[in-house]
Parts: C-alpha cells; sequence; structure tokens
C-alpha cells in the first residue's frame, strides 16, 4: 500500500448548474492518488498476510459559491486503482470541524470540546448521494453525482464532508486495511456579504521536555479565533524577543504555513523554535494575515517558564547572502557553478550546514499530469563546502553546483530552496536562511500564463468591505505579481481602486495566492458597479475577474454610524464573469483557459 501525505494535487474545475439555473461554480479539488485520512485495522485471520485496498478518489475538496435557493450537482469519481478484483466503497455525508490544530475533523467519528460542531454552519441537511454504496470492476471508475440544495435565505459560509470508506471483501485474510477518506464541503453563499471577525487572540511559548522522540525544547504558540461568518486562509509571522537590561533583543522569528479556518473556530498554530530558552520576561509580538491581507499587530509580555538546565539564550543568528536569488542557465547534461558570499553579522561564532530543499509552494501540488515536485532541483544543487563555521562578522564564498540530468528535463524552469541552518557550539538552533535557486533550461520555452480564480467580499466596518481574490500561476514559468481591485459603472471611469496585498516575491509555477483589501463605499452613490480584481505580472501582462455588485443607500450601522448595503445580484451576475473569469490578456489577445486546467493552493 502507498500512503502519499502531504496529498500530493489540488485540482479545479467548472461544474456548472442544470439548465433550470444555468450558473457556474468553481469546484477546487484536493486529490491525491491515495490520500488517506484515517486507516483502521481488522485483524480477519492469524495469517501474516496483508490485504489492502487502493482507491482514487477525487475531488478531495470541494468550494463552491452557488447563490440562495439553487441546486448544485458535482461529480465525485471514484477509481478502483488495483486490477486483482471488484472493489465496494461505502459513501455518507457526515458533519465538519476542526481540531486545535487546524485539521479537519468527522464529527460522526471524532469531537473537540474546543470546537463544538453546533457552533460552526452546517449544510450537511443540504447535501443527497446518488449512490452510497457502490462496487468497481478492477482498473474501472464510477462517478456519484453529489447533488446540494441551496435553502432561499442560506448567507455566509456552511460545511460538511463526505466520508468514503472501503469495506473489506467478505473473503479477505491475514489484516484488512480498511481506508477512510474525508471530503471536506465548503459553500460560500452568494449575495449580501457577511462579516469578518478573525483575530489572533493571544501568543504565548511552552517549554517541552526532552522525550524518547526528541530533545527538549520550545514550542512557539499563535491562537487564532473566528468569531464571524467568512471562511478564510490564515498564516501567521511571530517574533520572539527577550528582555535585556533596558532592551528587547530578538531571539527568533517564525512563520506558520496557511490555513482555512472556520466561523465558530479557535485553532493554534505552532511552530517549534527548535532551542531551549531559559525562562526570563518575553515579549511575543504576532501578525496574522487573512487571505493576504495584514491585520493590526498583537504584542503581549509573559513571564516564561523555561528550561531549568540552561541561563544563556540561543539568538537568532540571521545569515546574509548575496546574492539573495540565484539564477543559474544550463541545459540538459550541463554542469554549472555560481558563487555566492554567506555573512554572520551576529556576535557569536555558528556552525552553518547547507542543504537543498522542495520549495514549499511545489508540494503537494499539480496541474493536469504535472506534478509540483517534477520542477524540483534540489536533487541536482550541491554546495562546496556545504559545512563550515562562521565566526562574528565572518565571511564565507559558497560554490553552488548544477548538475542537470541529460535526460527528462521537460520544464524550463526548475527550483530549489538553498537551505543554511545555523548551530551554535552547544548544538542548539541560531536560525535558518533560505534562497530561491532557479535553474533555467534553455532548450524549452518558457509560457508565463496567470489565472483568476475567485473574487468575493466580506464585511469590514461601517462601508468598509473586504475584497478578497484568488489568482494561480498556470503557466510553467515564475514571476513577480502585484495585484489591485477597482469599482466602476458598467459604463464609466473608476471610482475607487485599492492596492490588494498579499505573499510577496516570485510565484511559482502552480502556486495559488490570496490577495485581499479595504475599499470604502461611503462616498459611492447607490446604484449597480463593476467590481473587478486584476493581477499584473510578466511583461505588461495581465489577468481579471469581474462581478456586479449592487450598492444600496445607507442605512444605520453599529452605534449610529451609516453603512452601505452591498450585495451580488442573482440577476445577470454572471454575464462578465463568462467574459473575465478566465481569461489572459497577452497584447490585447485573450486566451481562455480550459474548464479542467488544474489551479494548485496549500
Amino acid at each position: 500500500m502507498v500512503v502519499l501525505s502531504p496529498p500530493v494535487s489540488l485540482q479545479t474545475g467548472m461544474i456548472r448548474q442544470r439548465p433550470e439555473k444555468r450558473r457556474s461554480f468553481m469546484l477546487r479539488e484536493k486529490t491525491g492518488f491515495a490520500v488517506l485520512v484515517f486507516i483502521f485495522l481488522f485483524i480477519i485471520a492469524k495469517s501474516s498476510l496483508l490485504y489492502g485496498q487502493a482507491f482514487l478518489v477525487r475531488p478531495m475538496r470541494i468550494e463552491i459559491d452557488p447563490p440562495p435557493n439553487s441546486r448544485v450537482n458535482i461529480p465525485l469519481e471514484l477509481r478502483n486503482t488495483m486490477g486483482d478484483r471488484a472493489r465496494a466503497l461505502e459513501l455518507a455525508v457526515v458533519e465538519l470541524s476542526q481540531s486545535r490544530t487546524g485539521a479537519w475533523i468527522p464529527v460522526d467519528s471524532a469531537g473537540d470540546d474546543d470546537n463544538p460542531p453546533e457552533q460552526i454552519p452546517s449544510c450537511r441537511s443540504w447535501i443527497e448521494l446518488e449512490e452510497t454504496e457502490v462496487e468497481i470492476e478492477p482498473l474501472d471508475g464510477r462517478t456519484v453525482t453529489v447533488g446540494l440544495h441551496v435553502p432561499p435565505r442560506a448567507r455566509g459560509a456552511y460545511f460538511a464532508a463526505i466520508l468514503a470508506q472501503s469495506r473489506p471483501p467478505e473473503d479477505a485474510e491475514g489484516i484488512a486495511l480498511r481506508m477512510r477518506f474525508l471530503i471536506p464541503v465548503i459553500v460560500r453563499i452568494q449575495g449580501r456579504p457577511v462579516r469578518e471577525q478573525i483575530e489572533l487572540s493571544d501568543a504565548n511559548m511552552q517549554y517541552r521536555p526532552a522525550s524518547e522522540e526528541r530533545p527538549a525544547t520550545t514550542a512557539a504558540v499563535m491562537t487564532v479565533t473566528n468569531e464571524g461568518s467568512t471562511y478564510s486562509r490564515v498564516s501567521g509571522e511571530l517574533r520572539v524577543e527577550r528582555k535585556s537590561g533596558e532592551r528587547w533583543r530578538p531571539v527568533a522569528r517564525v512563520e506558520s504555513r496557511e490555513r482555512g479556518i472556520m466561523p465558530g473556530v479557535t485553532f493554534e498554530l505552532v511552530k517549534d523554535l527548535n532551542r531551549r530558552l531559559p525562562s526570563g520576561t518575553y515579549r511575543m509580538r504576532g501578525v496574522l494575515h487573512v487571505d493576504g491581507r495584514r491585520k493590526a499587530p498583537f504584542t503581549r509580555e509573559i513571564e516564561f517558564a523555561g528550561d531549568p538546565g540552561i541561563d544563556d539564550v540561543a539568538y537568532d543568528q540571521t545569515l546574509e547572502l548575496n546574492p539573495g536569488r540565484v539564477e543559474i542557465d544550463a541545459r540538459a547534461g550541463a554542469v554549472r557553478s555560481e558563487v555566492v558570499t554567506v555573512s554572520n553579522p551576529g556576535e557569536d561564532p555558528v556552525d552553518v550546514n547547507v542543504s537543498a530543499a522542495l520549495p514549499k509552494s511545489l508540494q503537494g501540488v499539480m496541474m493536469g499530469d504535472v506534478r509540483g515536485d517534477s520542477m524540483g532541483a534540489l536533487e541536482w544543487i550541491s554546495a562546496r563546502p556545504a559545512e563550515f563555521q562562521l565566526g562574528p562578522n565572518g565571511r564565507q564564498n559558497l560554490r553552488l553546483i548544477a548538475r542537470l540530468p541529460r535526460k527528462g528535463l521537460e520544464h524550463p524552469y526548475y527550483y530549489a530552496d538553498l537551505r543554511l541552518n545555523a548551530r551554535y557550539e552547544d548544538g542548539q538552533s541560531a536560525g535558518e536562511t533560505r534562497s530561491l535557486v532557479l535553474l533555467r533550461n534553455s532548450e524549452r520555452e518558457a509560457q508565463v500564463k496567470a489565472q483568476a480564480e475567485r473574487l468575493s467580499l466580506s464585511a469590514d466596518r461601517g462601508s468598509r468591505y473586504i475584497v478578497q481574490s484568488k489568482f494561480t500561476n498556470v503557466g510553467n514559468a515564475h514571476f513577480t505579481p502585484n495585484a489591485r481591485a477597482v469599482l466602476r459603472p458598467p459604463r464609466g471611469d473608476v471610482e475607487l481602486s485599492t492596492r490588494l496585498s498579499g505573499d510577496e516575491g516570485v510565484m511559482l509555477p502552480l502556486a495559488g495566492r490570496h490577495y485581499s483589501g479595504v475599499m470604502d463605499f461611503e462616498n459611492v452613490a447607490p446604484g449597480r458597479y463593476v467590481l473587478e480584481v486584476q493581477m499584473m505580472f510578466g511583461d505588461g501582462e495581465r489577468v481579471r475577474k469581474r462581478r456586479l455588485i449592487d450598492i444600496g443607500p445607507e442605512e444605520a450601522g453599529e452605534a449610529g454610524a451609516g453603512r452601505r448595503t452591498v450585495s451580488f445580484p442573482e440577476d445577470g451576475a454572471d454575464t462578465l464573469g463568462k467574459e473575465m473569469d478566465i481569461m489572459q490578456l497577452n497584447g490585447g489577445s485573450r486566451d481562455a483557459q480550459s474548464d479542467d486546467r488544474h489551479r494548485a493552493i496549500h
């Protein structure tokens, strides 16, 4: 049995409603050739044989944006990847929650006291399965329709999950593996926006004594709470500082990976600092990013009960690289090298270990038949020296060597993260520095393409609304993007414009990126407008996504403040979308993306 973890791909297709409501919806698939959520082992006989059941289930995540009072039909593909016999699969709809770590929980089989399911909006009752039991012949597949009936007054985000589990055959001998696939269903209702209220509510540290599995260490913890009605993507960064005399000295800086958070949920973003810290006064300075938008910083001083066996603090020694990004031109079978300079601006000597890793945005993603890890160059990159010591204010020239294989180079670019891990003489971490390495394969043509996937609104304060969008690099080369949102009448000049914030820097192929920004409609006259998000990239290229919105008259808001009502109209809402949703503007020409093209995101 092969288990792929983390999931190896994310795909997106277009799901169109039946003729009674001809609207289109985005279906975001998180598909893995074997994404195993739970394994139950059933001991059936005393034999030492191991019997495994291999299925492919896709999509592994369903995200749709329907209007109220609509019906959506979603195909769920089930495939028997084994060739020896037919296999049986059982399907059920269950409630969905999130654990304290942010992991999905099927409520029928697990609970979480911190996030009780009754406070999470459920769409379980909306979902109908065409079949609940299917038998699939060897190397064959079946498609089961998942029907979703959205009530007339639905508003905000709703959740459920489809649980697909294999049924061991009656004649199985030995140990049988029962595989369970959890497919989250995330429904964002079109119409009037709901309130976003996601905050970094706490930041702390935890001392973790040594165990048989790991040495003693310190973990940084950021607590995130969603008291609003939106489903959003969140990530965080935390700076830990130690009071030294009258000043605060930086100890460590950590970043957490992006993940989704449901309404009514509280979870913790935990990062291991890979070091032991003594007791004392520390300051935690955290920043939360919600759909790419930076929230107000959170600051807290704590009295930390740390490792009783040490007195000295292991501070981060951030190394400097020159140049900060390495680009190497090569071709199949060639050996090329570049020299970078590593500097230690710190006050203490450190031991440095150099290695290569697959960039995070290429991990677990797929577009069509192209896997993200097929663009990785980590196996071809080596460094000389790979280990060395840097004294205070010391420098070291590092030669990066790229050895490309003679065959199998299908992409114009290959990527790797150069990782420099610094440690003190006692073995404690002094931090990690990363740099992107780009290998250019001159024998393949680079195609810079992007796609606009999502445009939505959520309410902020008064007449302020948060514009949220998502863009994806669907080409085979990287670029550096920037994004904006504009508001204008259907025929007229721009009324409002705002920059959208998100992750900065190079966007690699297959990567999806969320952006958001605030628009204040207080001085906008009531009427129908076009809301547009656009991302600029490459050599003057851009992609756009448009939606019609209705801005109503001012109404009473909180504390007597005026508030503009904003909503997405049901009539004609797709007119602009069909024209602009999936379009590449390149020198005035349109390159429509196919419905089955894969869009990837973490």
